[in-house]
C-alpha cells in the first residue's frame, strides 16, 4: 500500500549498521520520503546520532505537515464540490425557452464578464467626470 510505504537505509558507523527510515505517509508524498531520507543520511554522514537524526527527521515532517495537511483541505474540497456538481438536475433538464440546451456555466462567465465591462464603463466614466472638475 502507498500509504503506508516507507523508504529506509542501513548506515554503517564503524562496526555498527544503523537502521532508519522515512514514511511516505508522514512526509505527504514517495518523493517527500525521499528527499527526507537523503537529508537525514547526510545527518549520519557529518557524525549525528541515530536519536539526533530522528529528532531532525520529526521536523522535516512538522515543516511538511502544514503543506500536507493543505493539500489533504485542497483535495477534499475538490471532491466536494464534484460530488455537489453531480447532484444538480441532469444536463436533459436543462433546457431554455427555446428548448435548446442551457450552459449556465457559460452564461454565468458571460453575466460575469458583462459586469467586469460595466464596472470598467463606470470607472472611466468617473475617471473622466473628476477630471473635467479640475
Amino acid at each position: 500500500d502507498g500509504n503506508h510505504a516507507v523508504i529506509y537505509f542501513m548506515f554503517k558507523s564503524g562496526s555498527d549498521k544503523i537502521r532508519f527510515q522515512t514514511t511516505v505517509n508522514k512526509s505527504g508524498s514517495r518523493e517527500a520520503a525521499e528527499w527526507i531520507a537523503r537529508a537525514c543520511w547526510m545527518k549520519f554522514e557529518a557524525g549525528c546520532n541515530k536519536d539526533g537524526v530522528s529528532i531532525f527527521r520529526q521536523q522535516c515532517y512538522d515543516r511538511v505537515a502544514k503543506k500536507v495537511d493543505s493539500a489533504k483541505l485542497a483535495v477534499a474540497a475538490i471532491e466536494q464540490e464534484g460530488q455537489q456538481e453531480s447532484k444538480k438536475r441532469p444536463l436533459e433538464e436543462e433546457h431554455g425557452d427555446d428548448g435548446k440546451c442551457v450552459d449556465h456555466g457559460l452564461q454565468r462567465s458571460k453575466k460575469k464578464a458583462n459586469q467586469q465591462k460595466a464596472n470598467e464603463v463606470n470607472i472611466a466614466q468617473r475617471d473622466q467626470g473628476s477630471a473635467r472638475g479640475q
